[in-house]
């Protein structure tokens, strides 16, 4: 083959990995967002991280209290799975914001845990 037309090819190939790779970052926030602007970002997917300050466990659902600061989020973790969590470990927590019954929350699509 032609070095050319491997060279053109490799580069309109490469280019359009990118411009890939740009879509499907801009749907997901990869930077941990402030607890204070939670009420700007409902319906949108974000990253907090924070320390666990209570966790409520029941069949199907995990309800964790994280903070960051003075400020705090419950984060619901919909899994029949055994979490190993406790009060005072870091969590890194991604998902969805929602607001229920007046409060702004985050459904879990992924939990981090450094204990």
């Amino acid at each position: 083959m032609d070095e050319t037309l491997i060279l053109k090819v490799s580069l309109v190939s490469a280019l359009f990995g990118v411009l890939i790779l740009l879509f499907l970052c801009d749907s997901y926030v990869s930077d941990s967002t402030a607890f204070e602007n939670m009420n700007e970002n409902i319906g949108k997917n974000v990253r907090v991280t924070g320390l666990v300050s209570s966790i409520r466990e029941y069949p199907t659902v995990k309800i964790i209290k994280i903070k960051n600061g003075d400020r705090g989020i419950d984060i619901i973790a919909f899994t029949s799975e055994n979490i190993s969590i406790k009060e005072n470990d870091i969590i890194d927590a991604e998902g969805e914001v929602v607001e229920y019954n007046n409060q702004t929350e985050i459904y879990a699509d992924l939990l981090r845990i450094y204990h």
